[in-house]
Protein backbone atom coordinates (compact mmCIF):
# COMPACT_ATOMS: atom_id res chain seq x y z
CA UNK A 1 0.00 0.00 0.00
CA UNK A 2 1.52 3.27 -1.06
CA UNK A 3 1.40 6.21 1.32
CA UNK A 4 2.15 9.83 0.38
CA UNK A 5 4.93 11.27 2.62
CA UNK A 6 3.70 14.83 2.00
CA UNK A 7 0.21 13.92 3.15
CA UNK A 8 1.48 12.37 6.39
CA UNK A 9 3.67 15.41 7.16
CA UNK A 10 0.79 17.82 6.73
CA UNK A 11 -1.63 15.66 8.69
CA UNK A 12 0.75 15.41 11.69
CA UNK A 13 2.32 18.85 11.66
CA UNK A 14 -0.82 20.94 11.19
CA UNK A 15 -2.44 19.90 14.53
CA UNK A 16 0.83 20.45 16.39
CA UNK A 17 1.25 23.92 14.90
CA UNK A 18 -2.34 24.85 15.70
CA UNK A 19 -1.92 23.57 19.28
CA UNK A 20 1.23 25.59 19.88
CA UNK A 21 -0.31 28.71 18.39
CA UNK A 22 -3.39 28.37 20.60
CA UNK A 23 -1.23 27.88 23.69
CA UNK A 24 0.75 31.02 22.99
CA UNK A 25 -2.41 32.99 22.23
CA UNK A 26 -4.12 32.03 25.49
CA UNK A 27 -0.88 32.63 27.48
CA UNK A 28 -0.67 36.18 26.17
CA UNK A 29 -4.33 36.83 27.01
CA UNK A 30 -3.96 35.46 30.55
CA UNK A 31 -0.70 37.34 31.08
CA UNK A 32 -2.23 40.61 29.91
CA UNK A 33 -5.15 40.21 32.30
CA UNK A 34 -2.71 39.71 35.20
CA UNK A 35 -0.38 42.52 34.13
CA UNK A 36 2.43 40.11 33.20
CA UNK A 37 4.16 40.11 29.85
CA UNK A 38 6.84 37.80 28.51
CA UNK A 39 10.30 38.91 29.68
CA UNK A 40 9.00 41.79 31.80
CA UNK A 41 9.05 40.30 35.31
CA UNK A 42 12.75 40.70 36.09
CA UNK A 43 13.01 44.12 34.46
CA UNK A 44 10.02 45.40 36.41
CA UNK A 45 11.50 44.13 39.66
CA UNK A 46 14.80 45.84 38.89
CA UNK A 47 13.02 49.12 38.16
CA UNK A 48 11.12 48.95 41.47
CA UNK A 49 14.30 48.28 43.44
CA UNK A 50 16.20 51.06 41.69
CA UNK A 51 13.39 53.56 42.23
CA UNK A 52 13.08 52.62 45.92
CA UNK A 53 16.83 52.92 46.47
CA UNK A 54 16.95 56.37 44.87
CA UNK A 55 14.07 57.58 47.03
CA UNK A 56 15.85 56.30 50.14
CA UNK A 57 19.28 57.67 49.28
CA UNK A 58 18.11 61.14 48.37
CA UNK A 59 15.36 61.61 50.97
CA UNK A 60 15.68 65.24 52.09
CA UNK A 61 14.14 64.66 55.50
CA UNK A 62 16.17 61.59 56.41
CA UNK A 63 17.39 61.88 60.00
CA UNK A 64 20.80 60.33 60.68
CA UNK A 65 21.44 59.34 64.33
CA UNK A 66 23.73 61.83 66.06
CA UNK A 67 26.37 60.50 68.47
CA UNK A 68 26.07 63.42 70.90
CA UNK A 69 22.29 63.06 71.03
CA UNK A 70 22.64 59.35 71.69
CA UNK A 71 24.89 60.03 74.69
CA UNK A 72 22.60 62.80 75.91
CA UNK A 73 19.70 60.34 75.84
CA UNK A 74 21.75 57.78 77.76
CA UNK A 75 21.01 58.19 81.51
CA UNK A 76 24.61 57.28 82.37
CA UNK A 77 26.04 60.16 80.31
CA UNK A 78 23.15 62.65 80.39
CA UNK A 79 24.64 64.92 83.06
CA UNK A 80 28.14 64.57 81.66
CA UNK A 81 26.97 65.87 78.25
CA UNK A 82 25.31 68.87 79.93
CA UNK A 83 28.50 69.59 81.86
CA UNK A 84 30.56 69.41 78.65
CA UNK A 85 28.41 72.00 76.87
CA UNK A 86 28.05 74.14 80.00
CA UNK A 87 31.77 74.85 79.70
CA UNK A 88 31.38 75.88 76.05
CA UNK A 89 28.50 78.30 76.61
CA UNK A 90 29.55 79.26 80.15
CA UNK A 91 26.22 78.39 81.67
CA UNK A 92 24.48 75.15 82.57
CA UNK A 93 21.02 76.67 82.05
CA UNK A 94 21.81 77.64 78.48
CA UNK A 95 23.45 74.27 77.80
CA UNK A 96 20.41 72.38 79.05
CA UNK A 97 17.96 74.58 77.11
CA UNK A 98 19.78 73.99 73.82
CA UNK A 99 20.32 70.27 74.41
CA UNK A 100 16.71 69.73 75.43
CA UNK A 101 15.37 71.38 72.28
CA UNK A 102 17.96 69.66 70.07
CA UNK A 103 16.76 66.37 71.54
CA UNK A 104 13.11 67.26 70.93
CA UNK A 105 13.59 68.23 67.27
CA UNK A 106 16.39 65.77 66.37
CA UNK A 107 18.90 68.48 65.58
CA UNK A 108 22.62 67.75 66.01
CA UNK A 109 23.61 69.54 69.27
CA UNK A 110 26.99 70.61 67.91
CA UNK A 111 25.23 72.34 65.01
CA UNK A 112 22.78 74.05 67.38
CA UNK A 113 25.55 75.32 69.67
CA UNK A 114 27.66 76.50 66.72
CA UNK A 115 24.65 78.39 65.35
CA UNK A 116 23.93 79.96 68.73
CA UNK A 117 27.56 81.10 69.04
CA UNK A 118 27.44 82.70 65.61
CA UNK A 119 24.13 84.43 66.33
CA UNK A 120 24.60 85.74 69.86
CA UNK A 121 27.81 84.44 71.44
CA UNK A 122 25.46 82.67 73.89
CA UNK A 123 24.13 86.00 75.13
CA UNK A 124 20.38 85.60 75.93
CA UNK A 125 19.95 89.40 75.85
CA UNK A 126 21.67 90.00 72.51
CA UNK A 127 19.81 92.35 70.17
CA UNK A 128 20.39 93.42 66.58
CA UNK A 129 18.68 96.47 65.07
CA UNK A 130 20.88 96.72 61.96
CA UNK A 131 18.64 94.81 59.53
CA UNK A 132 17.91 96.69 56.31
CA UNK A 133 14.19 96.01 56.54
CA UNK A 134 13.99 97.50 60.02
CA UNK A 135 13.26 94.20 61.75
CA UNK A 136 14.88 93.26 65.06
CA UNK A 137 16.72 90.07 66.08
CA UNK A 138 16.65 89.10 69.76
CA UNK A 139 18.02 86.53 72.17
CA UNK A 140 20.17 83.42 71.93
CA UNK A 141 19.13 82.44 68.43
CA UNK A 142 18.37 86.01 67.29
CA UNK A 143 14.70 85.40 66.61
CA UNK A 144 13.40 87.98 64.16
CA UNK A 145 10.23 89.85 65.05
CA UNK A 146 8.92 89.51 61.48
CA UNK A 147 9.48 85.76 61.48
CA UNK A 148 7.92 85.42 64.95
CA UNK A 149 5.41 88.29 65.12
CA UNK A 150 3.18 86.54 67.63
CA UNK A 151 5.80 86.40 70.40
CA UNK A 152 5.77 88.74 73.35
CA UNK A 153 9.04 90.66 73.79
CA UNK A 154 9.74 88.85 77.06
CA UNK A 155 9.64 85.49 75.28
CA UNK A 156 12.54 86.50 73.02
CA UNK A 157 14.77 86.87 76.07
CA UNK A 158 13.61 83.71 77.83
CA UNK A 159 16.40 81.15 77.49
CA UNK A 160 14.21 78.06 77.16
CA UNK A 161 11.63 79.65 74.84
CA UNK A 162 14.22 81.26 72.57
CA UNK A 163 16.16 78.02 72.26
CA UNK A 164 13.02 76.05 71.47
CA UNK A 165 11.76 78.46 68.80
CA UNK A 166 15.22 78.84 67.29
CA UNK A 167 15.96 75.12 67.09
CA UNK A 168 12.48 74.22 65.86
CA UNK A 169 12.96 76.77 63.06
CA UNK A 170 16.38 75.27 62.29
CA UNK A 171 14.69 71.87 61.98
CA UNK A 172 12.19 73.36 59.50
CA UNK A 173 15.07 74.78 57.48
CA UNK A 174 16.82 71.39 57.50
CA UNK A 175 13.66 69.75 56.19
CA UNK A 176 13.16 72.41 53.52
CA UNK A 177 16.79 72.69 52.45
CA UNK A 178 17.69 69.01 52.54
CA UNK A 179 21.24 69.70 53.75
CA UNK A 180 22.95 71.79 56.42
CA UNK A 181 24.41 74.46 54.12
CA UNK A 182 21.03 75.22 52.57
CA UNK A 183 19.37 75.10 56.00
CA UNK A 184 21.81 77.60 57.51
CA UNK A 185 21.43 79.86 54.47
CA UNK A 186 17.66 79.79 54.92
CA UNK A 187 18.01 80.51 58.63
CA UNK A 188 20.14 83.55 57.88
CA UNK A 189 18.67 84.96 54.66
CA UNK A 190 15.18 83.48 54.67
CA UNK A 191 13.78 80.48 52.75
CA UNK A 192 12.13 82.63 50.08
CA UNK A 193 15.29 84.49 49.14
CA UNK A 194 17.44 81.36 49.06
CA UNK A 195 14.95 79.54 46.85
CA UNK A 196 14.43 82.42 44.43
CA UNK A 197 17.89 84.00 44.07
CA UNK A 198 20.22 81.71 46.00
CA UNK A 199 22.32 82.52 49.05
CA UNK A 200 24.46 85.68 48.96
CA UNK A 201 28.20 85.40 49.55
CA UNK A 202 27.96 86.79 53.08
CA UNK A 203 25.46 84.07 53.96
CA UNK A 204 27.67 81.33 52.54
CA UNK A 205 30.54 82.59 54.70
CA UNK A 206 28.16 82.63 57.66
CA UNK A 207 27.27 78.97 57.03
CA UNK A 208 30.93 78.05 56.58
CA UNK A 209 31.89 79.51 59.97
CA UNK A 210 29.09 77.63 61.70
CA UNK A 211 30.00 74.31 60.12
CA UNK A 212 33.67 74.79 61.02
CA UNK A 213 32.77 75.50 64.65
CA UNK A 214 30.45 72.53 64.64
CA UNK A 215 33.37 70.36 63.52
CA UNK A 216 35.55 71.74 66.34
CA UNK A 217 32.85 71.09 68.95
CA UNK A 218 32.36 67.51 67.80
CA UNK A 219 36.12 66.91 67.74
CA UNK A 220 36.49 68.19 71.30
CA UNK A 221 33.47 66.22 72.44
CA UNK A 222 34.81 62.92 71.12
CA UNK A 223 38.27 63.55 72.60
CA UNK A 224 36.77 64.24 76.04
CA UNK A 225 34.38 61.32 75.67
CA UNK A 226 37.22 58.85 75.07
CA UNK A 227 38.92 60.00 78.27
CA UNK A 228 35.65 59.86 80.21
CA UNK A 229 34.85 56.34 79.06
CA UNK A 230 38.38 55.17 79.87
CA UNK A 231 38.11 56.72 83.33
CA UNK A 232 34.78 55.02 83.97
CA UNK A 233 36.11 51.70 82.73
CA UNK A 234 39.05 51.92 85.14
CA UNK A 235 36.69 52.69 88.02
CA UNK A 236 34.52 49.68 87.20
CA UNK A 237 37.37 47.21 86.70
CA UNK A 238 39.43 48.40 89.67
CA UNK A 239 36.60 48.71 92.16
CA UNK A 240 37.63 46.75 95.27
CA UNK A 241 40.64 45.30 93.44
CA UNK A 242 44.23 46.26 94.06
CA UNK A 243 45.67 47.80 90.92
CA UNK A 244 49.44 47.74 90.66
CA UNK A 245 51.00 50.96 89.41
CA UNK A 246 53.89 50.57 86.99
Amino acid sequence: MEISFQKIRIEFIAPVFIGVFCSLFFSVIIGASLGIYPGQGAAAAEEEIEEYDNTFLFAATEVIPDTILEYYRNPEFHEWVIDFFAVICQGREIAYAILDSADEFDVPPALAFALCWEESRFNPYAINRQNRNGSIDRGLFQLNNRSFPHLDVSVYYNINSNARYGISYLRQCLNMGGNEISALAMYNAGPGRVRSTGAPEVTLKYASRILENRRKIESRFHSRLIKEEESRLVEKTSGGIFVRAF
